[in-house]
């Protein structure tokens, strides 16, 4: 189910198509991603004092059966392990034999072998369960405890090959809210659509003016990070088959 969108611009194309911008608001995505969660729920990455410095997935399913995975102990920390080992050592670990929900947010880019890691994790997953995944397209350079990757959707659909992905948005570091691009209507990433993309953004930096996106066609850049090196970051709910 997608969230609902705020349209922002939209423009006719010369073959007939229609390419938009529309805004959607990341609270909506992630109540939704609870509402719709099948218990056992698996964060990746989860030791509180790197990433979730407040334990906020947990607290989302308070009373429910939740596993936090990460490399090193720490808070936060149910399970050690590495999620480029096999599928079978995690569940053992974990005493449960598939996942309803995994999240994997701000991890894959620090994986050596992602490819091993994204099917780790589609075997993880329980028929019919989701993984919502959440990593960067542009960012500076970011050590836990290396930085190796940056990614696309399409090169996040080339990691999960067996799963379908029914969401997927844009965010800055203003994560309040999201940005899809669309075709006739419909949220599209393909390359036929995302080439779009560098007109679409700005990243504010100080004494640069506001930009137009084209110069035939009204519309101002939607402004993504104020920093000096941009974030922008490519978020993903996929559904393995049940």
């Amino acid at each position: 189910m997608q969230p609902s969108a705020e349209p922002i611009y939209t423009w006719n194309l010369s073959n007939g198509d229609t390419i938009g911008v529309q805004r959607i608001a990341t609270a909506e995505v992630i109540a939704g991603v609870v509402a719709q969660a099948q218990d056992p729920v698996l964060q990746i990455g989860s030791r509180a004092e790197v990433l979730d410095r407040s334990a906020t997935w947990r607290s989302r399913f308070a009373g429910r059966r939740f596993v936090g995975l990460d490399i090193m102990p720490g808070p936060n920390v149910d399970i050690v392990a590495d999620i480029t080992e096999p599928a079978a050592a995690i569940r053992i670990r974990a005493g449960v034999n598939g996942f309803g929900l995994i999240v994997c947010h701000h991890v894959l880019e620090h994986v050596r072998a992602p490819w091993v890691a994204a099917q780790t994790l589609s075997e993880l997953l329980a028929p019919g369960g989701r993984i919502f995944v959440s990593v960067p397209w542009v960012q500076g350079y970011h050590e836990f405890p290396d930085d190796f990757w940056r990614m696309s959707f399409a090169g996040i659909r080339a990691l999960f090959p067996d799963l379908t992905f029914p969401v997927e948005y844009y965010t800055g570091t203003h994560e309040a809210f999201g940005y899809q691009i669309l075709r006739n209507g419909k949220v599209e990433h393909s390359p036929a659509t995302s080439r779009i993309e560098r007109n679409l953004f700005q990243f504010v930096l100080d004494q640069i003016p506001a930009q137009r996106m084209f110069e035939d066609r009204p519309g101002e850049k939607i402004q993504m990070s104020r920093g000096y090196m941009p974030i922008m970051l490519v978020n993903m709910i996929g559904v393995k088959a049940g």
